[in-house]
């Protein structure tokens, strides 16, 4: 599963620099089904970074798009997933 991940991530930054936001968007929700194995692996640290990643460059797309309401949305929940998983190795 982290392969395919992976792949989906690497293949929606190359989607970004060819100017396709729309085959970008979907990789990277594809690249969502991060949020399982977070939810199966809350310890890794390694997961919570690809997820972190996915979630910015969702982020970065939607501003692109101009979608602001969207943008703001994907930086905040990726903040959020990082504060989650410091708060988790702190306890």
């Amino acid at each position: 599963m982290h392969g395919r991940s992976l792949n989906l991530i690497l293949i929606g930054v190359v989607q970004q620099a060819l100017g396709d936001l729309s085959g970008v968007e979907h990789s990277f929700k594809q690249a969502r089904l991060l949020e399982k194995i977070v939810a199966s692996d809350p310890e890794s640290t390694h997961w919570q970074c690809e997820y972190s990643v996915s979630l910015i460059k969702m982020g970065d797309i939607k501003s692109k798009q101009g979608n602001l309401a969207g943008a703001p949305d994907a930086y905040r929940n990726c903040h959020l997933n990082c504060l989650r998983h410091r708060a988790r190795r702190v306890a």
